[in-house]
């Protein structure tokens, strides 16, 4: 039963147990089984985030000289990442610069929660609602850094 290209003919009954007792996961880690799920839900097709080098348009033909002359992403200063926008806001919230790692995001989101905690400043609204506005931030960012690794 363990040879895909071997045909087993079985009546109902026993293809009932044989799937009962069918375990694809059985002998998997629990990061094999993620990797599985997360595989699974792209149908097992490559995928490229939106971000970094996948938009530098430099290497694509102009055949009708549309572009000529004009600068380039690279000509212009440098390389431009492009994050999305919830990230990007995150980021400003906090303060940092993208990207940043994850030890440099925890120690800057201590700082922010000890510098505006509600209990520093007498339960100021004001405070409190920056302190959700920092935890919703580091969440995003946390978040975001986990996906890409």
């Amino acid at each position: 039963m363990n040879n895909p290209k071997k045909v087993n003919y079985m009546c109902l009954d026993h293809i009932k147990e044989y799937n009962k007792n069918l375990n694809y996961y059985a002998n998997m880690t629990a990061e094999e089984i993620e990797s599985e799920i997360k595989a699974d839900t792209i149908w097992r097709k490559p995928t490229w985030p939106f971000r970094g080098d996948m938009r530098n348009f430099q290497s694509a033909q102009d055949f009708f000289g549309v572009f000529e002359g004009r600068p380039g992403p690279i000509e212009e200063g440098g390389r431009k990442e492009i994050w999305p926008s919830e990230v990007a806001g995150a980021a400003k919230v906090l303060g940092v610069s993208l990207p940043v790692e994850m030890n440099h995001l925890k120690k800057i989101y201590k700082q922010a929660v000890k510098e505006y905690h509600p209990d520093l400043h007498h339960g100021k609204k004001r405070s409190g609602r920056k302190v959700k506005k920092i935890n919703i931030a580091y969440k995003i960012l946390s978040n975001f850094i986990k996906d890409a690794q």
